[in-house]
Order: C-alpha cells, then sequence, then structure tokens
C-alpha cells in the first residue's frame, strides 16, 4: 500500500487489520485509554475499532490514518466532524507504547 503522506521519520497510510490488533491491546491498557479522551476508559474490541475504521472511510467528513515509523505502526490520526465551510474539526492523534505491544 502506497503511503498518503511520508515525512524523514513517519508516514501516514490507512489502518489495516494488523495495525488494529495494535491498537486493541492500547485499548485495554488504562494508562492508554484514559489519556486518550474525556469519557471514561473502557477497552474497546477489534471488531469496534474495525468498523470505525471502516465507517471512517465512508464518510467525508471524516478521515482515520496509520502512523507508521519504518513500518512498525505506532498510532493513529483521526479528523472527525469536519465542517469543511467552516474550516474546523475535532482531532485525535493515538501514539501507543511500543512496550505495549504485548
Amino acid at each position: 500500500m502506497e503511503p498518503l503522506l511520508t515525512g524523514e521519520r513517519v508516514r501516514l497510510t490507512l489502518l489495516d487489520d494488523h495495525d488494529i490488533d495494535h491498537m486493541t491491546k492500547w485499548y485495554n491498557k488504562t494508562d492508554y485509554a484514559r489519556h486518550l479522551d474525556a469519557l471514561p476508559a473502557k477497552p474497546k474490541r477489534a471488531e469496534d475499532l474495525r468498523r470505525w475504521r471502516d465507517e471512517a472511510h465512508e464518510h467525508d467528513s471524516h478521515f482515520l490514518f496509520a502512523i507508521k515509523e519504518a513500518d512498525q505502526f505506532i498510532g493513529f490520526v483521526e479528523l472527525d466532524g469536519i465542517l469543511w465551510t467552516q474550516q474546523n474539526a475535532w482531532l485525535t492523534i493515538g501514539i501507543g507504547d511500543p512496550d505495549m505491544y504485548g
């Protein structure tokens, strides 16, 4: 898969199932989940994260990218609720600790 955006150290690509597997492990770590959102932390299942990814790709107001350093998945970037005419959106950046790969 061709990277969407490439920098000196990281690149943005589409989230694949392997990335979702890593994210599932992160969401089951309290320290990760409770720092990601203002809502109470709760574990996420892989199928929930896959549905979230698939829905993001279906809407023009939602973009979701994997962040990879070399070929290692290290996090994600999400733009949600994009209001094109107002030029604003919600931004989420989730970076996981490599030790969480378990």
